[in-house]
């Protein structure tokens, strides 16, 4: 099966682990966006792009999501916030 990992960038430290388990089961796993660019959000308000980002990173989000079997969200607590 082949799994699209999302989550929050708080969460980015997670990913690799989940996503290890996963292909040890057989599965093929699509990281999230700007897992390889974790302040790509704070440049981007940084450079008055944070709109373009923003809408970039979504549409990227809806071709992944067309492409795989299943979306597995990593939504931990953060803050004293339940499922942050």
């Amino acid at each position: 099966m082949k799994i699209l990992i999302i989550t929050s960038k708080a969460f980015y430290d997670k990913v690799k682990t989940t996503a290890a388990v996963l292909e040890s089961l057989g599965h093929e796993v699509i990281y999230p966006n700007c897992i390889d660019r974790p302040n790509s959000e704070q440049e981007a308000i940084n450079n008055d792009n944070f709109v373009n980002v923003k809408q970039e990173m979504f549409k990227q989000s809806i071709e992944k999501i067309e492409q795989v079997d299943a979306v597995l969200v990593i939504n931990c607590n953060k803050n004293n916030q339940i499922n942050y």
